[in-house]
């Protein structure tokens, strides 16, 4: 591939009410590529009259929807997002992709096409060139398509407790080491340091406060931050917050911090 193409990876897009999800998108000037990546050992056949991936490994058989289903939904979806945002209507060709070489791919030959080892992908991308010749989409109309592409990408809001099944009890609190990796470093002089390896380090908490951020949320309380980074007075951490200088609101008994 060369430098007409734009490659997107775990794209997350809105169609009208519905969110859908691409692993890896590849846009050219002359067509887009959606490829739904799966990661399965063993034996997959496609069953095409019950739209059904059966796996077997070990002797033992399993079902799965077919993948097939989802890429066809996905394709749907994205030509609806990009008729949504005034581009000109393109081919859009999707594929399942199975990233391990030793995984056996069995299908009737109708569906053959629309399968593929990931050793393959630039053969298939070569397939498609051939196909289709037409320029479509500029050189600027593709760079606009990259700027908005991201601009209207939107992460999933995940609850990890629920998806993990864990208590928030389990969660380690204080700053970790980042010489060792131990648990808790504690606040002395201006710095944190590790009672094991005695390493000693000024900015260890602004990880930790990362991890808060995507743990639980994007604010943070006075009490919340002396729980969670082992510092022992109100005023203390008043002080430490006065250093991070994060925007802040309400007023000094209730005011919550943002991380950035």
């Amino acid at each position: 591939m060369n430098d007409n193409y734009l490659i997107f990876s775990n794209i997350r897009l809105r169609d009208k009410n519905h969110f859908f999800q691409i692993d890896t998108l590849i846009a050219s000037p002359f067509f887009i590529c959606n490829l739904e990546v799966k990661n399965i050992a063993g034996t997959l056949y496609f069953d095409e009259e019950y739209d059904q991936m059966i796996r077997t490994l070990d002797g033992k058989e399993e079902g799965f929807p077919s993948p097939l289903i989802q890429i066809r939904r996905q394709q749907s979806h994205l030509e609806n997002w990009l008729e949504n945002h005034k581009f000109p209507r393109i081919p859009c060709q999707s594929f399942v992709v199975i990233s391990s070489p030793s995984t056996i791919i069995k299908a009737p030959k109708s569906l053959k096409s629309q399968i593929l080892h990931s050793a393959n992908i630039p053969y298939k991308i070569g397939v498609l060139e051939k196909k289709f010749k037409e320029q479509l989409l500029t050189k600027p109309t593709l760079k606009k398509l990259s700027k908005t592409l991201m601009e209207k990408h939107t992460e999933e809001d995940v609850d990890l407790f629920t998806k993990y099944n864990i208590s928030k009890n389990d969660i380690l609190t204080g700053v970790q080491c980042p010489g060792c990796g131990q648990f808790p470093a504690k606040r002395t002089q201006g710095f944190w340091r590790c009672s094991f390896c005695k390493h000693k380090a000024k900015d260890a908490h602004l990880r930790t406060l990362e991890e808060y951020k995507y743990l639980f949320e994007n604010k943070i309380s006075n009490q919340q931050l002396r729980s969670f980074l082992h510092i022992s007075s109100r005023t203390s951490a008043t002080k430490f917050f006065s250093t991070l200088n994060y925007v802040h609101e309400g007023r000094t008994k209730d005011r919550v911090y943002f991380i950035p």
